[in-house]
């Protein structure tokens, strides 16, 4: 079971301007390691916002705690790919294994949205 726990990373944002009418808000929740290699996340979309502002933070399994930015939040599923700077990945943490056809449809999700 460790090696779960080097795959799961805790998602912190910071909302500018909340839904709830307060000037700010902080909501934390869990994520996984999608990419280790390109520093790509998984999480539910509601913890990465984009109609407001924020500020995005991952803290690791060793308790790194870095900035990361959101690639894609998708409009009909709860989910969102957030990205981390991949030097910034501890070298004990772990991925998740997907199924490659999963990961390249996230892939083709997110080229095709910015594209």
């Amino acid at each position: 079971m460790e090696h779960l726990n080097k795959a799961i990373v805790t998602i912190r944002s910071i909302l500018h301007g909340s839904i709830y009418g307060a000037q700010s808000a902080i909501a934390t929740a869990k994520g996984f390691i999608l990419d280790k290699k390109n520093g790509l996340l998984l999480t539910n979309k509601h913890i990465a916002n984009k109609t407001l502002i924020q500020d995005l933070y991952v803290t690791f399994f060793n308790n790194h705690h870095v900035a990361s930015s959101l690639l894609y939040n998708d409009p009909e599923h709860d989910f969102a790919i957030i990205q981390v700077a991949a030097y910034e990945v501890p070298e004990a943490c772990m991925q998740l294994r997907l199924s490659e056809v999963l990961v390249k449809r996230f892939i083709c999700c997110y080229i095709m949205k910015t594209e």
